[in-house]
């Protein structure tokens, strides 16, 4: 079986906004990055639960992980 490289790490309600579910999500865990000048740093993401990052973006909704 295949390990995942991410995984969601918390789920939980904005802090910015106090109302939308948002998720940590950690990837680089099992396949570390090759990057030299950082090492094998794992990556941390913060978005939206139920909604496409683009779609976010789209309609102004990543003010809940993003701020302004």
């Amino acid at each position: 079986m295949k390990l995942a490289n991410g995984y969601v790490t918390w789920e939980g309600i904005s802090q910015i906004d106090k109302r939308t579910p948002i998720v940590q999500i950690v990837t680089s865990i099992v396949n570390p990055s090759q990057n030299i000048k950082t090492g094998p740093l794992a990556q941390v993401y913060y978005l939206l639960r139920d909604i496409h990052p683009l779609d976010a973006i789209k309609f102004g909704q990543d003010r809940a992980v993003c701020g302004l």
